[in-house]
């Protein structure tokens, strides 16, 4: 059974490689984050297929145990985004939900 710090690890290192090189959305995240973002894009790309990023900024929070993950929208956007929740210790996703 993996441990809560090899587990987060495991996917810092099998993950980051892929964000090495990411989009915009994904300058200001530690790897961490990054990983956390990619887990949560793969999830919003299957879940919400309808939802297109185009140029959003991902935003990841802290919350409580948990990582919440949505796209920020410019001011001058209407509509939502989905929310993903995702656990800090397992990298499972908890929940999520679409704002309009």
């Amino acid at each position: 059974m993996w441990s809560n710090v090899s587990f987060v690890s495991f996917l810092i290192l099998a993950l980051a490689p892929m964000c090495s090189n990411a989009s915009s959305s994904c300058a200001d995240l530690s790897d961490t984050q990054r990983v956390v973002a990619e887990i949560a894009k793969n999830y919003i790309f299957r879940t919400y297929p309808d939802f297109k990023a185009d140029d959003l900024c991902l935003q990841v929070t802290d919350s409580q145990g948990k990582w919440e993950v949505t796209y920020r929208l410019p001011a001058n956007r209407i509509g939502g985004a989905p929310v993903v929740l995702i656990d800090k210790q397992t990298g499972d996703v908890l929940r999520s939900y679409r704002t309009q």
